[in-house]
């Protein structure tokens, strides 16, 4: 490999740009005063104390002139004090495109 270029698969035209290899994230955000809706999506509340814990995977892939890109994060957002999920919160999201 060396030199920083991509790496290409001899036999076709896919290439994995080093810079965009797939990579793991893995982060914890505490929140003091959170600006929350209710439940019923009627009123805002305030959470005394927020933690969100999750990981993200990315990566992405080179064919010929095409690019697919695609993120995935999963997380644990809840309500430090009750333990209950965030409302408007998700476990799991993510995002794929393709581009030329």
């Amino acid at each position: 490999m060396g030199g920083g270029g991509p790496t290409c698969n001899a036999s076709s035209t896919t290439c994995i740009t080093p810079s965009r290899l797939p990579s793991t994230s893995v982060f914890q955000n505490r929140i003091t005063d959170l600006i929350a809706v209710d439940p019923s999506f009627s009123t805002v509340i305030n959470v005394n104390r927020a933690r969100i814990r999750g990981a993200t995977l990315d990566g992405s892939v080179r064919e010929g002139l095409w690019r697919l890109r695609a993120e995935w994060t999963h997380q644990q957002p809840e309500d430090a004090d009750s333990g209950a999920q965030l409302v408007r919160r998700a476990k799991s999201f993510g995002s794929a495109s393709l581009s030329a």
